[in-house]
């Protein structure tokens, strides 16, 4: 009867302890800031959806195994997976070679030797320096604005403090930087800040702001956190 009773206790003790547990996490993960809303249902694209590409079989003749040679190779062959008439549209991100001899390439879409977002393909290549397959996302085909060239009227440091604008906290966990990229919109090149927000107080969060480098507006503010609950957005859009 002492057991039973121990046990019934017990179980209250644990139940009410995770009840303020889960009420004390419910009460950081609702805390929105600024009024942002990070249900799915607000989930707006902000970017055009990526053309998935996948090639295999011997792709081309024996190559160096450098950057050079394997830009040479991507812009001379363009036309497999892109349909622009631009030229640099790709950056090497890394080369590695395996210990059988088996080299793997990861290179970005650029448009002006800036990134073009989330916009990668992976090249395998065999010990004889033959790509064997190509695979990753691409956007086949925007236009390039003339503008592009003149189009960041905002300094990055000017992008940084829109982005630290957006939060509610105390103190930053780390120093905010602006990367420049483009993303396409309705097959329209823009030029955007990447900024950084990470910070602990009053809770813990890690944003990336993307702000417009013509006109400062926010057009985008993704959550970098992984949460299990899938309620969780992983960003804001704005219009």
């Amino acid at each position: 009867m002492k057991c039973k009773l121990l046990s019934t206790i017990l179980t209250t003790i644990i139940l009410s302890t995770l009840g303020s547990f889960n009420n004390v996490l419910a009460s950081q993960m609702s805390t929105t800031d600024k009024n942002f809303s990070f249900r799915k249902k607000t989930k707006v694209p902000y970017q055009d959806e990526k053309s998935k590409i996948f090639f295999k079989g011997s792709l081309s003749g024996k190559l160096q195994i450098n950057d050079k040679s394997i830009l040479d190779y991507l812009e001379k062959n363009k036309s497999m997976f892109l349909n622009v008439n631009y030229k640099s549209n790709f950056k090497i991100l890394s080369i590695n070679k395996d210990e059988l001899g088996l080299t793997r390439v990861k290179a970005i879409q650029t448009l002006n030797n800036i990134p073009i977002r989330g916009s990668e393909i992976i090249l395998h290549l065999d010990k004889n320096g033959v790509v064997k397959n190509i695979i990753g996302s691409v956007n086949k085909y925007y236009k390039k604005p003339l503008s592009l060239e003149n189009t960041h009227d905002i300094s990055p440091n000017y992008a940084i403090s829109i982005a630290e604008k957006q939060f509610n906290y105390k103190t930053l966990l780390e120093k905010p930087k602006a990367e420049k990229q483009v993303i396409i919109k309705n097959a329209t090149a823009i030029l955007v800040y990447s900024v950084n927000i990470h910070y602990t107080d009053p809770h813990i969060a890690n944003w990336e702001v993307l702000v417009d480098a013509k006109n400062g507006s926010v057009i985008k503010i993704l959550d970098k956190i992984r949460y299990n609950d899938d309620i969780i957005s992983k960003g804001t859009a704005f219009n």
